[in-house]
C-alpha cells in the first residue's frame, strides 16, 4: 500500500496523460481490500503468485469487490522442471519457458476463476496453444484476453541476431504462432492488443549472463504505427484498433475509447501518408532500443487530444507534468459486451 502511494504523489506531479495502478498480490487479502478501496483498476498476478498462501482468499475478495483479475498464465511447477532439464541460455528461452507451461496456466486460471467467480483477464497470450485453450475458456464465460504487439510480428529466429534483448516473458515462439495470433486479431477473437511496456537499460539487456538478463523491452510508442501496418500492408481490417482503444477501455471500465457522447475526448491524430524507419535511438523511451529496429512502420502522430485538451502537437508536449489525472473504474467489473 505504502508503494502505492508513493507511486501516486509521484504520478501526480508528473503525469502528462491519464492513468491507473494495478495491483500486485499482497500479501493478505486485508491489504487488497486497502488496495481496493485506494481505487486500483485490477489485481495483477504472475506465475509465482499460483503458488502463494494469499491467492484464494485474494481472489475471492476480487469476486466481491469486481476486480478484474490480470493474469500472466504460465504454470510455475512446469517451469521450475524445464529450469531443472534446460541449460540456461537465451538461445534456449523458448525451452525454459515452454508452450506446455503456457497452456496448462490458463487452464489453471480458468479453473481457479470458475471456482471462485472473479473475472480474469489473460494477458500476452503467446502461442497458437495457449490461445485455443483461453479461446475455450472465453465461450465458458467470464474471460477475456489479449496478445503483446510483438507475438503478432516477430518469431524466435530473431534471437539469433538479437540475443538478449528479444527475452521476453512469455518467450517469442513459432512462425505458426504469429500467424495464429494475426488470425484470431483478424477475426475478432482478442480483446485487446497491449505493448508491454519494460523499458530496461541497453547494458541489462547486453549481460552476458541468461539469469541477469531481464525480460521484456520497450514496446509503448511503437505499438500504434505497427498495427497500423498490419492494417496498411498486411491488410488487416481497420477494426482491428478497437483493441488499442474502445475495447480495452470497456473491459477497465472507461468512459474513453470511442467517439461518443458522453466519453472522455481522448483523441488521437495520425498521419497516414508517413512511412518510417523504427530506430532504437530515437525512441523517446529511455530504454534506446528495439527487437523492432529497422522495421518500415506506417503512421506519424500529429496531434493528441486528452478530455478534450490538446495535449501534444507536432513533436512538442502541449501540457504540464500532474495534468494526468488518476482513473477508477466506472462500474464493478463485467464481461464487455461484443
Amino acid at each position: 500500500m505504502e508503494v502505492l502511494k508513493v507511486k501516486q504523489r509521484e504520478a501526480s506531479r508528473k503525469a502528462l496523460v491519464d492513468y491507473g495502478f494495478y495491483a500486485g498480490l499482497p500479501a493478505s487479502s486485508a491489504e487488497l481490500s486497502r488496495m481496493i478501496e485506494f481505487g486500483v483498476v485490477g489485481l495483477k498476478l504472475y506465475p509465482d503468485d499460483l503458488e502463494r498462501d494469499c491467492l484464494v482468499e485474494s481472489l475471492r475478495l476480487a469476486a466481491a469487490e469486481g476486480l478484474l483479475v490480470v493474469a500472466h498464465a504460465e504454470d510455475p511447477t512446469i517451469l521450475r522442471l524445464a529450469e531443472a532439464i534446460e541449460p540456461k541460455d537465451i538461445r534456449r528461452h523458448r525451452l525454459l519457458r515452454p508452450i506446455e507451461a503456457e497452456a496448462a496456466g490458463v487452464r489453471l486460471l480458468d479453473y481457479l476463476r470458475s471456482k471462485l467467480g472473479f473475472q480474469l483477464h489473460l494477458t500476452h497470450i503467446s502461442s497458437a496453444r495457449a490461445l485455443f485453450t483461453a479461446l475455450g475458456c472465453k465461450l465458458r464465460g467470464g474471460v477475456t484476453l489479449d496478445t503483446a504487439i510483438h507475438y503478432l510480428f516477430l518469431d524466435e529466429g530473431i534471437v539469433e541476431s538479437v540475443g538478449g534483448i528479444a527475452k521476453v516473458n512469455p518467450p517469442l515462439r513459432r512462425e505458426r504462432d504469429v500467424r495464429a495470433l494475426l488470425t484470431a486479431l483478424a477475426a475478432g477473437m482478442l480483446d485487446a492488443v497491449v505493448s508491454d511496456h519494460a523499458p530496461h537499460r541497453l547494458e541489462e539487456k547486453l549481460s552476458c549472463e541468461y539469469e541477469k538478463t531481464p525480460p521484456g523491452f520497450p514496446g509503448l510508442e511503437l505499438c500504434l504505427p505497427l498495427l497500423l501496418t498490419l492494417i496498411r500492408e498486411k491488410g488487416l481490417p481497420l477494426t482491428i484498433l478497437d483493441c488499442y482503444s474502445k475495447f480495452p477501455a470497456r473491459l477497465l471500465g472507461l468512459l474513453k475509447g470511442a467517439i461518443s457522447v458522453g466519453y472522455e475526448a481522448d483523441l488521437t491524430v495520425v498521419d497516414l501518408s508517413e512511412k518510417w524507419r523504427v530506430r532504437g535511438e530515437c525512441l523517446s523511451s529511455k530504454a534506446k532500443y528495439t527487437p523492432f529496429e529497422g522495421f518500415e512502420v506506417v503512421g506519424v502522430v500529429r496531434k493528441v487530444f486528452i478530455r478534450g485538451v490538446l495535449a501534444y502537437d507536432s513533436g512538442e508536449v502541449m501540457v504540464d507534468g500532474g495534468f494526468g489525472r488518476r482513473y477508477r473504474p466506472i462500474h464493478k467489473h463485467r464481461v464487455p459486451e461484443a
